[in-house]
């Protein structure tokens, strides 16, 4: 194949795995017909390996709208949104924003918010890993809060949300099939109660995630605490972050203490620049 023909042939390739619709030329089309049948194995082998990709991106979204919806909708974001990295892990960053235009998941408006928990989630999971340094803490004794940072653990970040779906993932990813019927049930039914009250009452809620041990893990944030995580991976220093909790020392030294604990916190560095 000539160098010359080569940026046409992968525009018609592109375009029939997609089945986009495209102005081709009337030589074009007939040189796509050609291929055509050719191409149909591609197209098949895109579909199904898209679709895989992402259930394994996102499988509290599959495991809640099932295997035949959560198919339907990939096959159409992988024809609106084709591949355009190298690795399939890192496909699939507009998935949630997509979901808000699916007019099926109107009656579950909770959906595109969990699938945005799976996707930072994955993407936490590959960040990389980073060594905690418990000694660098002592520079809080004898250093000024003003020059120094923390150093957040691995993919930290802060995600606001108005439905429960912390809950959510729990009801998918924690579910016990030995467990108590009646208490399944009452799950349920109180997961039904947060869902109508967010509906009806939206109020934005934090949630906190960072990586453990290669895992990924979430968990609800107050107000105080969330915005000191924010200011934390914004890079502010030291100081800047526990202003977050203005006059409240008992607070200060709670979150501190808990997120060194719980390694949120991994270190504290000199800043290396001035703010």
């Amino acid at each position: 194949m000539s160098n010359l023909f080569a940026p046409h042939y992968q525009q018609m390739l592109v375009a029939n795995i997609t089945n986009e619709q495209n102005n081709l030329s009337a030589n074009s089309v007939s040189e796509a017909s050609d291929v055509n049948d050719a191409l149909f194995i591609y197209r098949n082998n895109y579909i199904e390996t898209g679709i895989r990709a992402l259930s394994i991106s996102f499988p509290t979204v599959l495991a809640l709208l099932g295997e035949d919806a959560f198919r339907n909708i990939a096959k159409l974001y992988l024809i609106k949104h084709p591949k355009d990295c190298f690795d399939w892990a890192d496909y699939g960053a507009m998935f949630s924003a997509y979901l808000f235009d699916i007019d099926a998941l109107a009656d579950t408006p909770y959906i595109p918010e969990v699938a945005e928990l799976d996707w930072r989630l994955s993407t936490i999971e590959r960040q990389q890993d980073i060594d905690f340094d418990a000694d660098s803490f002592a520079l809080l004794q004898n250093y000024d809060a003003a020059k120094l940072n923390f150093v957040p653990a691995p993919g930290l970040q802060v995600m606001n949300v108005y439905f429960p779906v912390q809950e959510l993932y729990s009801l998918v990813h924690n579910a016990s099939p030995e467990g108590n019927e009646h208490t399944k049930a009452e799950g349920i039914e109180n997961l039904k109660i947060l869902i109508h009250s967010a509906i009806n009452n939206p109020v934005l809620r934090s949630i906190v995630l960072w990586r453990e041990h290669y895992k990924a893990l979430f968990e609800y944030c107050e107000q105080m605490p969330a915005k000191a995580f924010e200011s934390m991976v914004n890079e502010s220093s030291v100081e800047q972050v526990l202003a977050s909790f203005g006059d409240d020392q008992a607070a200060m030294s709670q979150w501190l203490q808990q997120h060194i604990g719980t390694r949120k916190i991994y270190a504290i560095t000199t800043r290396n620049r001035t703010t």
